[in-house]
């Protein structure tokens, strides 16, 4: 019964541990998702990337956005329908011409103050 009780307060103090770097790093936390999340869309976006179209630039729109992400320069409204738009534009599994012009329209407008 003894080694029953300390394994369950063992398995409790490491859930307890586990809970508090969650909270304490949460910003860390939110802050890597929303990097890998770009990361991700970038390179999706690339790879069907309209030829008249530089890399450069929407790599470079893709950058500037996630830093002002990072930052907490975007206004929240402007954040949501972005990512709306990029949920749809992601449902189907492809994405075409139009959805990536607006996913670049998208990161425009998280550009603005």
């Amino acid at each position: 019964m003894k080694k029953v009780g300390i394994v369950l307060l063992v398995i409790i103090l490491i859930v307890v541990i586990i809970g508090l770097l969650i909270c304490v790093n949460a910003d860390k936390l939110a802050n890597l998702a929303v990097e890998k999340s770009f990361s991700a869309m970038e390179k999706a976006v690339l790879q069907k990337l309209p030829a008249s179209i530089p890399q450069d630039s929407v790599r470079a729109a893709f950058s500037e956005a996630l830093l002002r992400v990072k930052a907490g320069e975007v206004d929240k409204a402007a954040f949501q329908g972005f990512a709306q738009t990029v949920q749809g534009a992601f449902t189907d599994q492809q994405l075409d011409s139009v959805e990536i012009a607006a996913i670049l329209k998208g990161l425009d407008a998280l550009k603005k103050p």
